[in-house]
């Protein structure tokens, strides 16, 4: 008798250039999953799709039409930082219906994690969400069985001459949080943390830098401080020995 597999399809959103080709450590991530016995893992890039929200549409499009159980979606410079791989997180996720990881960003001036604000309570390893962010992030089919028709991502500009992205913009997956939750399917993340390179992995400093501002009572993470530029100098040297 032939066990059920629920089958996962794998999506990275890369590029043909090499400064959006996949990060090596999204390489091992993807390794290990295809070789998970739990699950029938299948793979698709999506390469040089532009704008962000039409890449991560295709994603759910691709899902679809695999009839695949989850989506695991990565942006080709996220990683997950394990232990295990994001399998392991499907494995315990019972009826929940999107599991974003959480990863630091940055503006060049200060670290921040995605998503900024702890919204609900834990519920064991996971917990409730308004947003999540979608460097890696897992959908289960009951997204586009109860949204069955897209966009389920769109950007949307504050109202501005220019359309640029300002004070007011929402991004693609706040927009896909939003209507997910209107339809009453659930939104969380998880306390395994997502990497996120900018030239280094800025999770991995963030986390860096937490610890070390939680030992001087420092108020912020703000890289503008003395304190802050000493942390991240110190932290770089050490990552690149």
């Amino acid at each position: 008798m032939k066990l059920f597999k629920p089958k996962v399809l794998v999506t990275v959103l890369s590029g043909s250039e090499r400064h959006a080709w996949t990060n090596p450590d999204l390489l091992l991530n993807c390794v290990a999953m295809a070789v998970d016995p739990r699950f029938e893992v299948l793979f698709y890039p999506v390469r040089d799709a532009r704008p962000w929200d039409h890449a991560r549409n295709l994603t759910i499009i691709a899902a679809r039409k695999l009839k695949a159980d989850w989506l695991v979606s990565f942006d080709n410079d996220a990683f997950y930082r394990g232990p295990g791989t994001p399998l392991d997180i499907l494995a315990n996720a019972g009826k929940r219906d999107i599991i974003g990881l959480p990863y630091a960003m940055t503006d060049g001036q200060t670290l921040q994690m995605m998503p900024k604000v702890v919204r609900g309570p834990n519920e064991g390893q996971f917990r409730r969400e308004h947003f999540v962010g979608g460097g890696v992030l897992m959908v289960r089919n009951t997204v586009w069985k109860t949204i069955s028709k897209g966009p389920w991502f769109r950007w949307v500009h504050a109202e501005s001459e220019s359309l640029e992205p300002a004070d007011g913009s929402r991004s693609e997956e706040c927009f896909f949080c939003d209507v997910a939750r209107q339809h009453g399917l659930t939104v969380w993340s998880h306390e395994r943390l997502a990497g996120h390179y900018r030239n280094c992995d800025i999770t991995s400093m963030y986390t860096a830098l937490s610890r070390e501002e939680q030992q001087e009572n420092a108020p912020s993470l703000n890289w503008t401080t003395p304190n802050a530029v000493e942390h991240a100098e110190s932290y770089l040297r050490r990552m690149n020995r």
